[in-house]
């Protein structure tokens, strides 16, 4: 696993509203979003949130580190209402899945 291949996976989770993304996330995976409105998801209600009218578009993936597991890197993302976000992601990986992901998204005011 790597980190552009997830997020490959991901934006296409986003995009068409299919689950291309459960089997890649650890069963007990939390997704810790941080920030302005920090929230976390479990794996669940990560699934139901990215197939869902309220997930967003993602792109622009850069990868700044990789090795060991751990990936460190940005991205965009546009909520359905077109408001764009810089975001940087920390994430695990182990066996081929997702242990850990943490978002660190921008503040537009």
């Amino acid at each position: 696993m790597d980190a552009k291949t997830i997020l490959s996976i991901w934006g296409k989770t986003f995009s068409e509203k299919v689950d291309y993304l459960s089997e890649y996330l650890a069963d007990d995976l939390v997704i810790e979003f941080m920030g302005k409105d920090s929230s976390s998801q479990t794996k669940d209600e990560h699934i139901a949130w990215s197939i869902s009218d309220e997930s967003p578009t993602i792109g622009d993936f850069k990868v700044i580190f990789e090795g060991n597991g751990v990936a460190v890197g940005t991205h965009t993302a546009f909520n359905p209402q077109g408001e764009g976000r810089d975001v940087m992601y920390y994430g695990k990986f182990e066996n081929n899945k997702v242990t850990e992901w943490k978002v660190l998204v921008s503040v537009h005011d």
